[in-house]
């Protein structure tokens, strides 16, 4: 049995482009010459200390000097430095959790037109977090950001065109178009989304070729779906994949092995009707796997370091 597309939201915080060790090396300036910067006053350079500090990436992680250059950019109208401390406030990193306060800080970064800020504050109005449900606006905050080229806006303007909401109808056609943006910038959601979307049909017409390269483009990203549904694809011999138990069992294995409840379900059901030599060859697959690897899984290092 193939999963329904999930209605699940997880809300992501999105931080203007640029993290602060990257800029470091663009501009060729280190830590120190970032904080004597800062210590002028100069609102760019307490955005970009606050973001080292936060991530802990050229500073030692330190969410309360994070906190205090946010807040000294954010003060000068800094739309960088107000969006971080937006971000701030929604994680609860250095203050008390507070949606409310997180979302007014974006939206006085959404006005001076920070793509991020308006990708953030359109996840609080799409799910009704720490300010009222406003989908419609939700909407055009997502497609102002995703016309700037923000990859996570892309993805979420793409699903909720897909899935659609109140007062948002459904536009397959636009929301393909946009999660395939999005999916060819690297967004491994957007990717297994894409492949969903041919997959179920858009306007009434199923692409199986189209769905299958973006589930298995998300499953070699390490994306729990994508992983999920292009093993599925070997179960049941579809989309254009022949039958295939050994590749079944290693696609489902590694969504499994996220707790991916849907993938240990299947998995557990599947290998109730397999050949002993069919497990062998899937085990070998994932022993391969991690022989070649010799790291861990793409889908662990995105959690311990990544996006």
């Amino acid at each position: 049995m193939r999963k329904q597309i999930s209605m699940n939201v997880v809300l992501l915080v999105t931080v203007t482009l640029g993290a602060a060790s990257g800029v470091c090396r663009a501009q060729g300036t280190d830590i120190n010459k970032l904080t004597a910067a800062a210590a002028t006053g100069d609102a760019e350079a307490e955005y970009y200390l606050g973001r080292a500090y936060e991530g802990g990436t050229v500073a030692p992680q330190n969410y309360a000097k994070a906190l205090e250059l946010y807040k000294a950019s954010a003060a000068q109208g800094n739309m960088k430095g107000e969006n971080g401390l937006g971000g701030m406030y929604q994680l609860g990193e250095g203050v008390p959790h507070d949606l409310q306060t997180a979302a007014n800080w974006y939206r006085k970064s959404a006005d001076q037109g920070n793509a991020p800020a308006e990708d953030n504050l359109g996840q609080l109005l799409r799910d009704g977090v720490g300010v009222a449900k406003n989908a419609k606006e939700a909407k055009d905050l997502f497609t102002k950001a995703a016309g700037q080229g923000l990859v996570t806006a892309e993805f979420h303007l793409g699903r909720m065109l897909y899935l659609g909401d109140v007062g948002v109808p459904r536009d397959g056609k636009a929301a393909v178009m946009w999660l395939e943006k999005a999916a060819e910038g690297g967004d491994d959601y957007a990717e297994d989304m894409a492949g969903l979307a041919y997959e179920h049909g858009i306007d009434g017409k199923r692409d199986n070729k189209k769905a299958l390269y973006w589930f298995e483009k998300a499953a070699e990203a390490g994306n729990e779906d994508g992983e999920f549904n292009y093993g599925a694809a070997f179960t049941e011999g579809s989309l254009g994949k022949k039958k295939d138990a050994g590749q079944a069992y290693y696609w489902l294995s590694l969504s499994a092995d996220q707790g991916y409840d849907m993938a240990e379900n299947m998995l557990k059901e599947y290998r109730r009707g397999m050949t002993p030599d069919e497990i062998a060859e899937g085990e070998r697959l994932l022993q391969a796997y991690k022989r070649k690897t010799d790291v861990p899984p793409p889908w662990l290092l995105k959690r311990e370091g990544g996006s």
